[in-house]
């Protein structure tokens, strides 16, 4: 088994068991965006040694897996419901609290830790650009989508428009997605992977706390898109 996870997507192995998910942040690895490469090219670029990995992901997958959503059988209105009501409703909720914490953040103690102020400029760039992507989900992709799938179960075909519109939407919808992942990269490695000096106040610990949260929500919604919704919906577009 060893030998072949090595060999695997690192997107795969997180689609086929999201609980592997947590092993690659461990090791700061991205499986969403970038997570369409071997587990042996990754290990070799993070210079991380592989044996080590592969015994994590081998320990979390024998175990039993009850309670944890199958995600990869889910149809694509299924998972549509499940971003929008877990992933969307969770970014617009949590955005303006954030916002809030970490400007007040990068005002108090900006002088002293400067790494603030550029996290609450990275920040408040990318709360903007979610909630515009959100709503290109909501009133673009997400109903198309849902379009193909109704045509699909009447045995029809989408036309040539339609086609060409999803695949428009997914690449623009990647590249954004890469591109908030690499903010919140940035974010991670300006704050020391979220973990704030001994001496901070009660608002500065919430704010990284609550930043170290919203990267790994942004994960699994990422991956839920990128690896699993939208090549189900392409696969809907080839038949």
């Amino acid at each position: 088994m060893s030998n072949q996870l090595l060999h695997q997507h690192v997107a795969t192995l997180v689609t086929e068991d999201y609980r592997t998910a947590d092993v690659f942040r461990r090791y700061g690895m991205d499986f969403c965006c970038g997570g369409k490469r071997p587990l042996k090219e990754v290990c070799e670029k993070k210079g991380v040694n592989p044996d080590e990995v592969v015994n994590e992901l081998e320990h979390v997958m024998v175990q039993p897996a009850a309670g944890m959503p199958r995600f990869r059988d889910w149809s694509p209105d299924l998972l549509i419901d499940y971003i929008n009501q877990n992933h969307h409703t969770y970014v617009r909720s949590a955005i303006p609290r954030m916002s809030q914490w970490i400007n007040k953040v990068a005002q108090r103690h900006g002088h002293d830790r400067p790494e603030n102020v550029e996290i609450a400029k990275l920040f408040n760039e990318l709360a903007e650009a979610m909630l515009d992507h959100l709503k290109k989900e909501e009133d673009e992709q997400f109903p198309l989508v849902s379009l193909v799938l109704e045509k699909n179960k009447k045995g029809e075909s989408p036309d040539e428009q339609e086609r060409e519109s999803l695949k428009r939407l997914h690449e623009e919808l990647e590249a954004e997605h890469e591109h908030a992942g690499d903010t919140m990269a940035k974010i991670a490695q300006l704050s020391n992977n979220f973990t704030p000096p001994e001496w901070a106040c009660p608002t500065y610990q919430l704010a990284y706390k609550e930043l170290s949260d919203f990267e790994k929500d942004l994960h699994q919604h990422v991956h839920l898109e990128n690896n699993l919704l939208f090549p189900k919906a392409t696969q809907l577009i080839s038949n």
